[in-house]
């Protein structure tokens, strides 16, 4: 299992989400740590609020979808170099 694939099923195992959190230290928000707003030092927000809004249980899969896509967009954009 990659690093990619453990953090996702960190968060969807019961209790996930709260390991998480510990760990983070802060509360696990909708936002991508993965793109980093070079103004701010914040990550991207996955929706419209992200920063606000806490990942629950009951909206843990759209988070993992969300990330998922960022997740899959950066590394097409960091690997186009590979592709050409």
């Amino acid at each position: 299992m990659n690093a990619r694939e453990h953090r996702f099923a960190a968060v969807l195992a019961p209790g996930g989400i709260a390991a998480m959190e510990a760990a983070l230290g802060e509360p696990l928000t909708f936002v991508s740590a993965r793109r980093v707003d070079a103004r701010t030092g914040d990550g991207r927000p996955l929706v419209r609020g992200g920063a606000a809004r806490r990942v629950t249980e009951a909206n843990r899969l759209e988070y993992v979808e969300l990330l998922a896509e960022v997740l899959h967009t950066s590394d097409d954009v960091e690997n186009k170099d590979l592709v050409s």
